[in-house]
């Protein structure tokens, strides 16, 4: 017998997981067993149950499988992960497994780990024993390709998902979430309301709205739709860091930091809720809580915390580990301007001309007309003594905006 649980999150992210199936009378039974304490939100009893059933069939994968999802509501991913690893170790051509596994990874932001396991399960998808174990995968890897900024290729995932369902509200969530994405919100909010009419109490329905407002700048609505979601169900980190940033936007900070240490006492290895607090710090001018928690964001996965701890180096005068974090978090973010200008700027401090003038260029390959971009590089001209060049970039920026004031200023001190 098999048994499902789905769960989809907030930055959102959409995931679904499947309750491994047993094999004889008596694996069966003890699964079900299981599967009851999970359904009622006891997961330290299920946990307790799969334990002792391991001792009778300590070869029997599923059980692993199921245990570490209990261990994966409770918070605890590495030890979800450890008994998924030892399902996937005992049964390799279990696609549920690596499905289950997929999952973790996906809600965790292990964006590579998660892409292998969900490919692979799509690879073992003749071994399903849920005939909608497939569907699932697809769910999630739609998911997944729009988290990592492939909104088209999800769109074909998701449109394979819905030749196999077209009424699971999970879908309709999923497609909300990639026209939010792309930037359209009134289609992304369509969705979302539909999931939410496919099911009234869908937590992640009413999150994932919450997020759409929040960009909206509606921070009232955003607010309630995160709070009915959390009432509705408590255990979604990524509620937890959407709640804290829309508090930071209505100047109640304290309020967010709090919200923050509550998610990260159950969430330890949740990055984002590390990045969030980082930014807070980082605000309020606490440079060294904010490097902290930077560190904490890249040792759990966050990328983000490169450009953050990058960003705070170079404030405080750290300029090379500002443009070794800077570096860093452009290998993965070749295009990022902001990151570019700062590490064009940290470069003209460490005297480093030619670097520093090579990231402006990158910048106004993306977007010609960047008076930031061509400010600083007027910056850099002038800390060269190359003050004609200087001239001309300033002119360029006072062509295109008049009343910059700084390049104003720039021109008549040279000027002098």
């Amino acid at each position: 017998m098999i048994f499902r649980k789905y769960i989809i999150m907030v930055a959102l992210i959409l995931m679904s997981t499947v309750f491994t199936a047993c094999g004889s009378r008596v694996e069966e039974q003890l699964n079900d067993e299981g599967y009851d304490l999970y359904l009622e939100g006891q997961y330290d009893e299920a946990i307790t149950h799969y334990t002792k059933s391991l001792v009778d069939y300590p070869e029997y994968g599923a059980f692993y499988s199921n245990r570490g999802l209990a261990y994966y509501e409770k918070g605890e991913v590495a030890m979800a992960l450890e008994d998924l690893n030892q399902a996937i170790v005992l049964e390799p051509d279990m696609p549920e497994a690596y499905l289950n596994r997929g999952t973790v990874y996906l809600g965790t932001g292990v964006y590579d780990q998660a892409s292998i396991d969900l490919y692979k399960a799509i690879e073992l998808k003749d071994n399903f024993k849920d005939e909608n174990g497939l569907y699932y995968t697809y769910l999630n890897l739609g998911t997944l390709l729009n988290e990592t900024n492939q909104p088209k290729e999800a769109l074909v995932v998701l449109e394979k998902a819905f030749e196999q369902n077209s009424s699971d509200e999970k879908l309709y969530n999923a497609l909300g979430l990639i026209y939010k994405s792309i930037g359209d919100y009134d289609l992304a909010l369509t969705y979302f309301n539909g999931a939410i009419e496919l099911k009234e109490d869908y937590a992640y329905a009413y999150g994932n709205r919450g997020s759409v407002y929040y960009l909206m700048e509606e921070y009232r609505i955003a607010l309630s739709d995160v709070n009915t979601a959390l009432s509705m169900d408590p255990f979604i980190p990524q509620m937890y860091d959407l709640k804290a940033k829309i508090l930071i936007k209505t100047g109640e900070l304290e309020e967010a930091i709090r919200i923050l240490d509550a998610g990260i006492t159950r969430w330890v290895n949740y990055a984002d809720l590390y990045i969030t607090r980082g930014n807070i710090y980082f605000s309020e001018k606490a440079y060294g809580e904010a490097l902290m928690n930077y560190g904490l964001g890249i040792e759990y996965g966050s990328i983000e915390g490169h450009k953050g701890q990058g960003v705070t180096y170079q404030l405080i005068g750290q300029y090379e580990d500002a443009i070794s974090q800077l570096e860093t978090y452009l290998q993965n973010y070749p295009t990022d301007i902001s990151t570019l200008i700062a590490l064009g700027t940290a470069y003209r401090q460490t005297k480093e001309y030619e670097l520093s003038l090579a990231q402006y260029d990158k910048v106004l390959s993306l977007s010609p007309k960047h008076t930031e971009a061509m400010y600083q590089m007027a910056l850099t001209y002038i800390d060269m003594q190359a003050l004609s060049d200087a001239e001309k970039v300033l002119n360029q920026v006072l062509s295109i905006d008049p009343d910059h004031k700084a390049s104003k200023e720039a021109l008549k001190n040279i000027e002098v």
